[in-house]
C-alpha cells in the first residue's frame, strides 16, 4: 500500500477523530494545516492538541516516504504480533502513527525539519562508531570496569538507539547497570529525550550495594544543605538520582570526544501526554472508573509527568553546576520547549566521580 495513501487517507483523518487505528489503537489527536486548508481535530478534555503544519507538501511527502523506508529496514518487526507483518500496509501505518508520538509542538509546526531529524537519528552512525572504539575503562573511585555500548531501541521508544553503561566488578562477575539514555544525533547536535532504567534494579549482592553507596559521592562539591526541596521545590539540585547523573556525565564525555557541543533536551512530548489523558477519559466514559477516581488518575499523571520532566532537566542542571564547561544557554519555554546546553573546550569539575568519568573518554578538541 502506498505510504502517502496511508498517511493522508488514514493517519490524518483518524488523528482528527482523536485516535489512530492500527493493530493497536493510538490515542493521538492533532490538527492538520496543509497549504492553507485546516482539518481540525475533535476537542478532547485535558489535552493540548498540536497542529501539523505542512507548508511544502512535495518536500514533506518525499521526506515522509524516506523516513518510513528507513524505519522498515531499521526496526525489528518480528517482535510485533504476527498480524502486523501479515496485513498489507500495517507496518507502515504503525511507523507513521508512532512517528508523531515523539514530536514536540515545535516539530509539528516544522515537520520538514522534524523528518530530517528523525531520518538522521536512523542513519547517522557517528555515535555507533565512537562507542565501538571506546576501550573499557577501570574507575579507581567506583572500583569497577565501565562498559559502554549502543543498542537499538524499539519502534515506540523516543529514539532509535539507547546508550547503555554497565559497571563490572573487578573481583567477581557481578554487574551494575546504569540507566539507559535515549539519544539521537542531527546536524552535529545531540538530542536527549529520556533517561530510564530498563528494569527495576535489584540490589541483591555486596557489589551492587557498594556501588549504590559509592554513587552518593556525587554530592561532593554540592551545597547539600541549601540545594533542598524545602528551599527550591522541584528546582533543587540535590534530589536527582546519582546513577542518572553519572550515566549522563559519561554520555557528555563521549559527545565531547565527538566534538558535539550543542545538546538539546526536549521537556515534553505532547502526544504522549495526550495519550495518557485520553486513556483516563475513555475509562471514565465507559464507566470503568467513577469521576472521583478519574480525577485522582489525572492528578497522578500530572505529578508523574512533572516529576519526569523536572528530573530530566535537573540532571543536566546538576552537571552544569559541577562542570565549568557545561553551560545552559536556554531554559524550557524561553526560546522553545527544550533545555539547551552548550559545552566549551575548557572544563573543570568539582566532583571526583564526575571528573574521573568525564575525563575517561574526552579528547582535546582541535
Amino acid at each position: 500500500m502506498n505510504i502517502l495513501d496511508i498517511f493522508y487517507n488514514q493517519i490524518v483523518p483518524e488523528a482528527a477523530i482523536g485516535h489512530i487505528e492500527c493493530y493497536f489503537r493510538y490515542n493521538m489527536p492533532f490538527n492538520t494545516l496543509m497549504e492553507g486548508n485546516l482539518l481540525k481535530a475533535n476537542e478532547v478534555d485535558n489535552t493540548l492538541i498540536p497542529t501539523l503544519t505542512i507548508k511544502n507538501k512535495d518536500i514533506f511527502d518525499s521526506l515522509l516516504i524516506e523516513y518510513v523506508k528507513n524505519a522498515l529496514q531499521f526496526y525489528d518487526f518480528s517482535l510485533f504480533p504476527a498480524e502486523i507483518n501479515e496485513i498489507v500496509g500495517e507496518k507502515e501505518k504503525n511507523i507513521l502513527a508512532l512517528l508523531w508520538s515523539n514530536a514536540t509542538n515545535e516539530d509539528f509546526l516544522d515537520p520538514i525539519n522534524f523528518l530530517n531529524k528523525r531520518i538522521s537519528f536512523l542513519k547517522d552512525n557517528s555515535l555507533n562508531e565512537i562507542v565501538d572504539q571506546l576501550p573499557d575503562f577501570e574507575s579507581q573511585i567506583l572500583k569497577s570496569r565501565i562498559e559502554v555500548c549502543l543498542e537499538k531501541s524499539k519502534l515506540p521508544n523516543e529514539t532509535p538507539y539507547k546508550l547503555k553503561i554497565i559497571l563490572h566488578s573487578l573481583e567477581s562477575n557481578d554487574t551494575y547497570e546504569l540507566p539507559s539514555i535515549y539519544v539521537g544525533i542531527y546536524d552535529n547536535k545531540a538530542y536527549i529525550y529520556a533517561i530510564q532504567n530498563d528494569s527495576k534494579i535489584q540490589i541483591n549482592n555486596s557489589y551492587q550495594k557498594k556501588i549504590k553507596r559509592l554513587l552518593y559521592g556525587i554530592d561532593q562539591g554540592l551545597d547539600v544543605l541549601n540545594e533542598t526541596k524545602e528551599n527550591y521545590d522541584f528546582g533543587n539540585l540535590k534530589d536527582v538520582t546519582p546513577s542518572f547523573i553519572v550515566a549522563t556525565n559519561i554520555l557528555m564525555s563521549i559527545l565531547n570526544k565527538m566534538e558535539i557541543d550543542e545538546i538539546i533536551i526536549p521537556s515534553l512530548l505532547v502526544p504522549r501526554w495526550n495519550a495518557k489523558e485520553m486513556a483516563i477519559n475513555y475509562r471514565e466514559e465507559a464507566r470503568k472508573i467513577d469521576k472521583l477516581k478519574a480525577q485522582e488518575l489525572r492528578e497522578e499523571h500530572e505529578f508523574i509527568q512533572s516529576n519526569l520532566s523536572e528530573k530530566l532537566i535537573r540532571t543536566f542542571l546538576r552537571l552544569a553546576y559541577h562542570h565549568s564547561g557545561i553551560n545552559v544557554t536556554s531554559y524550557p519555554m524561553e526560546t522553545d520547549s527544550a533545555l539547551h546546553i552548550k559545552t566549551s573546550k575548557e572544563n573543570t569539575c568539582n566532583n571526583p566521580i564526575l571528573d574521573e568519568t568525564y575525563r575517561t573518554f574526552e579528547s582535546k578538541r582541535r
